[in-house]
Parts: C-alpha cells; structure tokens; sequence
C-alpha cells in the first residue's frame, strides 16, 4: 500500500471513527499506523486480545474494523474505474488508431506518422487478408497498395 492510498483510507475511516468511536480519537494515530504496518494481522483476528503500547486492547476497537472495511471500499472502486479505464482506453486506441487515417481530420494531416517497415507490414497484411478473401492478385495488389496510399496522403 502506498502513502498516498493510506491518506485517502485514513480520510475516509477517521471521520466515521470521529462519529462511531468518539473514545477512539485520540489513539487514531496509533491504531491507523499499527493497521497499516499489518493489516493482514487484523484481517486474521489475531491481535485481538493483545495490547498496543499504550494499554489499549485491540479486540473492542472498532478503529482497525473501520479501516478494513474502508479498504475494502477502496479496492471495489479501483476494480470499478480500472474497468471504466480499461473500456475508455480502448476509446483512447480508437482515437490514436484513427490519427493514422490523415482523411479522418479536419486538418487533412495525420498527427502521427507510420515508418516504412511499418507500412510495409500494413500493405502486406493488406494483401494476405485480400487473397483470403479470394480477390483476385492483381485487385489484391491495387487494395493494399491503395490501403497504404491513402495512410500515406501526400505525405
């Protein structure tokens, strides 16, 4: 977990320990920073009856509850936008794939440029998927290399 995760669990969790464990304010620090060195000692149960170094005993906390459940919030979300990302970047390549295409823009030029080996591969994936499709080599030839023409525009 890094720092800047943990400051948004500890702005999220100290509040409802403000508001659901008055009496545990003052020890938030401490517990949130016990929580973090080991969370997984929390989620097992263990430490329960153990003693912080300040007297107070772990198992009527609720301040180690609060942060793992606001972890578990946190990693919902995440899973959510990193699905939301995951379809919205394909949007992104959609976009970047369609700057190829110079006739795609107002401006008439392609913001991004192919190299020859690049173009090469184009007009020969061209040709290959032509002849699959049973077009005759000589309209295959005229597809690719017209393919290629038009990523090219007067470049």
């Amino acid at each position: 977990m890094d720092k800047s995760e943990i400051t948004i669990l500890n702005e999220l969790s100290e509040p409802i320990v403000h508001a659901l464990a008055p009496e545990e304010v003052e020890s938030y620090a401490i517990l949130s920073e016990e929580y973090f060195e080991n969370p997984n000692e929390f989620a097992k149960g263990r430490g329960r009856d153990q003693e912080l170094g300040v007297g107070i005993e772990l198992g009527s906390l609720l301040t180690p509850i609060i942060i793992a459940i606001a972890k578990e919030v946190w990693d919902f979300v995440w899973k959510i936008v990193k699905e939301q990302a995951a379809v919205e970047g394909k949007s992104l390549l959609q976009d970047k794939v369609k700057q190829f295409f110079k006739p795609l823009h107002k401006e008439g030029k392609a913001k991004e440029s192919l190299s020859t080996k690049d173009l090469k591969s184009i007009q020969q994936k061209a040709l290959q998927t032509c002849i699959k499709m049973g077009v005759k080599p000589a309209d295959a030839e005229q597809i690719a290399g017209s393919i290629v023409l038009q990523l090219l525009n007067e470049a």
